[in-house]
């Protein structure tokens, strides 16, 4: 094996993949994903901090390796200047994006910044490289095999470091990710695609660590939100799943998201989901107390709860009330008496995003039993939608 840098051009002039073809069960490369390689593109444009990571190649006809250090470490790798000369074991995404450069499509993808000193440029970043001599390898690994006659090729020195590297790759846990996005954002750092599409999940964070943290304020979630998702914490709450839930008040609620003057964090929005949590640990005492025997701080009660908040936020705004604890305990009082204990919630039968919508409606139906008239108005909507749906789906 070789470490190494190549120029983009010269790496999107030499290497190629082997796809894996179904019918013969040959080659072992995934579909290449269009979104993948423009999200790509557009992080190497936009974002000022574009590192990428290395790339994995194989060389089936080996290379020719020079040393020019005394312990032989150092030295010049010579392979062919052609067309297959390299095969993209690991990075044929990451190649994509510049593939996007060179041909100049960044009008086409909405990238603004495509001027050709930018292109350019792009064509001459240096990638950290990999390289595997996969036919040596294959000669080296024929010994050990179980049977010494099989025959081995370069390709299947591939395959194993293709399946290797994948299957064993692990995502970043969910409630960091969203730890770390949310620091990203806050450092002023854009150009980042996957953050730029849910620019909504960091004000969410933003106010689901203050509830957690407190400071000035009264919070019945200090010290219960799992900000990092580390295991053992025994905190009830995931960050990542606090910040999902919020996604109807913060992403889709046009009247809350403006809420203190524009789209992102304001004061005026955690002050209204604090309150709203207020209201609630004062609703249902027991649930915040006794958090492993009520469903109140279980996923699917914090899912249904913060998608009711933005319903109470309409229902404030539409009768001219502040958003203070006062005013939405006015809304949600009935609450105190829905059955939260996890032996006997209708809640804790519901599970994934279909039990969330369904757990929502219990709650809104129970407050609509007790003489909530706005939950009534809310349910009606939702059934009139139901129902179109339902019409459109007909054949």
């Amino acid at each position: 094996m070789y470490f190494g840098k190549m120029t983009a051009r010269d790496l999107l002039r030499l290497y190629d993949i082997d796809a894996f073809k179904e019918e013969e069960l040959v080659g072992y490369q995934r579909e290449l994903y269009r979104e993948r390689t423009t999200e790509v593109f557009e992080y190497l444009v936009e974002c000022p901090i574009a590192v990428m990571p290395g790339v994995f190649v194989s060389l089936r006809q080996g290379g020719s390796f020079k040393p020019q250090s005394k312990d032989g470490d150092l030295g010049v790798l010579e392979i062919p200047y052609r067309k297959g000369a390299v095969w993209m074991i690991d990075g044929q995404h990451r190649l994509g994006g510049f593939e996007k450069a060179l041909r100049g499509e960044g009008e086409l993808v909405g990238v603004e910044t495509t001027d050709q000193e930018t292109l350019s440029n792009l064509m001459q970043y240096e990638l950290p490289v990999v390289f595997v001599d996969s036919f040596e390898a294959a000669q080296r690994v024929k010994p050990y095999l179980k049977n010494p006659d099989a025959n081995l090729d370069p390709i299947d020195i591939e395959r194993v470091i293709f399946t290797v590297v994948n299957k064993t790759a692990k995502s970043i846990n969910p409630s960091l990710k969203d730890s770390l996005l949310y620091k990203i954002h806050d450092a002023g750092i854009g150009g980042i695609p996957f953050i730029g599409k849910e620019e909504w999940r960091a004000t969410a964070t933003k106010i689901a660590i203050e509830l957690h943290k407190g400071g000035k304020f009264s919070s019945p979630l200090i010290g219960k939100i799992n900000i990092g998702g580390q295991k053992g914490l025994k905190r009830p709450v995931r960050l990542n799943s606090f910040v999902s839930s919020l996604e109807r008040l913060i992403r889709d609620n046009s009247s809350f998201k403006n809420l203190g003057g524009n789209e992102g964090y304001t004061p005026e929005k955690f002050n209204y989901v604090l309150a709203y949590w207020n209201a609630l640990s004062e609703i249902c005492k027991e649930g915040f107390q006794y958090e492993r025997d009520y469903m109140v701080l279980k996923t699917i009660g914090v899912y249904s709860l913060n998608r009711l908040a933005s319903d109470v936020f309409d229902w404030l705004q539409g009768e001219g009330l502040t958003p203070s604890k006062e005013n939405i305990i006015k809304f949600i009082a009935p609450l105190k008496t829905y059955k939260w204990s996890k032996e006997d919630s209708p809640l804790a039968a519901y599970g994934g995003l279909k039990g969330v919508r369904e757990a929502y409606k219990r709650l809104l139906e129970h407050l609509a039993s007790n003489g909530i008239s706005k939950a009534s108005d809310t349910l009606e909507e939702i059934r009139k939608k139901e129902e179109e749906r339902a019409k459109k789906a007909k054949p």
